[in-house]
Parts: C-alpha cells; sequence; structure tokens
C-alpha cells in the first residue's frame, strides 16, 4: 500500500511541475472539441440565425474577417504587455511571484486560450475557404473574441491585486499551510515513509517557501503586510508545531543537507 501511495503522491506532485504544459494541452484540447462540436451543430445555428435575424452565416463573404487579426492582436499585446510590466516589476521585491504565476491556473488558462484562439484566427482567415470550415470563422469572431475581450480588463485587475505584496504574501502563508496539512493525510504521511523523493519535494517547497515569506516580512517597505498577515504566519508555526513532529519531513534530504 505504501508504494501505491507513494506513485499517486508522485503523479500528483507532477502537476505542479508541469502545470505549465498541462494547461496548454486542456485549453488546446477544449478549443478543438468546442471546435468539432460547433461546426457539426452549424447548421441549425445558421438556420436559427437566418429565420430570426435574417444573417447568412453559410456564406463566407458575408463574414468580415479583416479586423479579428488585429483585434486579437490589440488583446495579446495588452493582457502580455500588462503581465510583463507588473510581474517584472513586482517580482523585484517578490521573487516568488513568478513561481505563484506559473502555478496560477486562472492566469494560464486566460493566457493560453489568447494565444491559441489568436492562432486559430490567423488560420482561419487564410483556409475558411479551402477547409470549407465557416463555422470556425463565426465561432472564433463572434465567441471566442467576444469572450476574450470581455474577461481582458477583469483579468488584468485580478493581476494587478494578485502582485500586491500583502496578496503574495497571503498567498505564500496558505500555499505553506496547505502543504503542512496535507502531511497529516495517511496517503502522504505513508508515502513520505516509503520514498526519500516525496520527503525532499515537500522540503523543497515548503523551506522555500519558508524562505521567500521570511524575506518579503523582514525586509517589505508595505507596512500594512505584517500585521495583515500575522494570523497566516500563527497558523504555519502551529502547523510545523502539531504536524511536522509526527512525520518524516525531518528525514535526510538533499533540501536540508544544502
Amino acid at each position: 500500500m505504501k508504494k501505491l501511495y507513494s506513485t499517486l503522491v508522485k503523479l500528483t506532485s507532477l502537476q505542479f511541475k508541469y502545470r505549465t504544459i498541462i494547461s496548454f494541452v486542456i485549453v488546446l484540447l477544449v478549443m478543438i472539441l468546442s471546435d468539432i462540436f460547433f461546426y457539426i451543430g452549424f447548421q441549425s445555428i445558421a438556420d436559427f440565425c437566418n429565420n430570426k435575424f435574417n444573417i447568412d452565416l453559410t456564406d463566407p463573404g458575408s463574414i468580415d474577417l479583416t479586423f479579428a487579426p488585429e483585434i486579437w492582436g490589440g488583446v495579446l499585446a495588452m493582457v502580455l504587455g500588462t503581465l510583463i510590466i507588473v510581474i517584472a516589476i513586482a517580482a523585484e521585491s517578490s521573487p516568488k511571484l513568478m513561481d505563484l504565476f506559473v502555478k496560477d491556473w486562472l492566469s494560464l488558462i486566460y493566457v493560453w486560450f489568447l494565444i491559441i484562439a489568436s492562432l486559430h484566427a490567423v488560420l482561419i482567415m487564410f483556409y475558411v475557404e479551402p477547409l470549407g470550415r465557416v463555422s470556425s470563422s463565426v465561432l472564433n469572431t463572434y465567441i471566442y473574441l467576444f469572450l476574450a475581450s470581455i474577461f481582458t480588463l477583469p483579468y488584468i485587475f485580478y493581476i494587478l491585486l494578485y502582485s500586491k505584496t500583502s496578496n503574495v504574501v497571503s498567498t505564500i502563508s496558505s500555499s505553506i499551510q496547505n502543504f503542512i496539512y496535507k502531511m497529516k493525510k495517511i496517503m502522504i504521511n505513508s508515502a513520505m515513509s516509503d520514498s526519500i523523493d516525496v520527503v525532499e519535494e515537500y522540503q523543497k517547497e515548503i523551506m522555500g517557501s519558508l524562505d521567500q515569506l521570511d524575506d518579503l516580512l523582514a525586509f517589505t517597505q508595505f507596512k500594512e503586510t505584517q500585521p495583515s498577515n500575522s494570523p497566516g504566519v500563527k497558523s504555519i508555526a502551529f502547523g510545523v508545531g502539531n504536524v511536522i513532529p509526527s512525520g518524516y519531513f525531518f528525514n535526510s534530504g538533499s533540501s536540508l543537507n544544502g
């Protein structure tokens, strides 16, 4: 049973290590499937629009695609430009922010959606007629582009709040607490007793996050950070005192040996 627990824990840790690739594959598959299903049901959608609004979606000439790449480029430039500026500046005082960003499902999914959908727009602009996929142009222009545009400003505000120092400290504290209380679970405890690799993984995550948290609390110039996050620090101290000593966290590993 310990071997099984150890394998399951290692598989779970893979999604942390390769979350960027996993999110890309998920978004790509969802968009491919949505394109296929929209193509299958496109005729009924076109008939509905033709009867209700007198719009013929089956005629490629009636759908203006020339503006789509420019708008996609503008949306991409706005979002990626904000990410580069905000993350680069904030990472100077919060180096852990970059690690948090690449593990944030919302950010990864939205950015990958923008990139893949913009490539989708360029592809159908040149190949919609040869491929006979009028449905793809309608899907991209009136659904993908609409979703990307409507969520642009909320996502930018989300990133601005996400990069705030106090929120970074809160996120790191929550991450440490999550790792600590996971060690109470039978599966994690058994996996740690069976494999030193699992122990080292938890050592690396917890010790690395504690080091970043210590730097932020010690050197940050934002006065609201320390008092507003004292409950989180107390929870970490409580978890360290009540959870870690009962497990295998201090088994010899490269993370503790330096």
